[in-house]
C-alpha cells in the first residue's frame, strides 16, 4: 500500500490507547468521536482545532472521568 501512497497510521496516534480501557469505553468512545465528526468541519485548512485536537481532548476526558461516555451521562450533557 506505501508503494500507491497510501498508508496505515497507528490508531493511538489520534485516538485513545485502547488497551487502556474496556471494550465498552472504547465503543462508546468510537460512537461520541463518530457523532461530532458528522459536524465537525472547520472552515479553513489552518485553523486551529483539527480532527486530532477533538478525539485527543475526548480521551483525555475518558481518562479523567471513567464514566463519561456512559449512555447516562451523555444524556445529561
Amino acid at each position: 500500500m506505501k508503494e500507491r501512497g497510501f498508508f496505515e497510521e497507528k490508531w493511538e496516534s489520534y485516538h485513545l490507547d485502547p488497551k487502556k480501557f474496556s471494550f465498552e469505553q472504547v465503543v462508546a468512545y468510537v460512537f461520541v468521536v463518530d457523532t461530532l465528526n458528522f459536524c465537525f468541519w472547520p472552515l479553513e485548512q489552518e485553523h486551529l482545532i483539527q480532527y486530532e485536537d477533538m478525539t485527543k481532548a475526548l480521551a483525555q476526558i475518558l481518562e479523567q472521568d471513567p464514566e463519561f461516555f456512559t449512555p447516562l451521562r451523555l444524556s445529561q450533557i
